[in-house]
């Protein structure tokens, strides 16, 4: 293949294509897998979580020293994720789990990062 024409919702695209990657690349337009925000300020940890649902979620405040596993089970609770061509609704959810266990270690040190 050399070239592809794509027509999405009306627009077209058009682009020469060398090998896989490219097409991928910009069919995929590098977005995420999925992303977790967190930051404690005030006694309280906020959790924000995107490429999980339809729309960005954001968790209900917990007291900075809640247990990871309680931020985890609400995270799950409130996330629906779907299986792409990027990766599957389990590894999505299962990465959530493991950002907001990194992500609450990291906010625990001082400095808030890792040596």
């Amino acid at each position: 293949m050399k070239h592809i024409t794509l027509t999405i919702n009306g627009e077209r695209y058009e682009r020469d294509v060398d090998d896989h990657r490219t097409l991928l690349h910009f069919l995929l337009h590098d977005l995420g897998v999925v992303s977790v925000a967190l930051i404690k300020a005030n006694g309280t940890a906020r959790v924000a979580i995107s490429s999980a649902a339809p729309t960005p979620v954001l968790l209900p405040d917990f007291p900075a020293d809640a247990p990871v596993a309680d931020i985890q089970a609400t995270a799950q609770q409130m996330i629906s994720p779907i299986d792409d061509v990027r990766c599957t609704k389990e590894y999505r959810s299962f990465m959530v789990d493991v950002f907001i266990r990194r992500l609450m270690q990291e906010v625990a040190l001082p400095g808030g990062v890792p040596a």
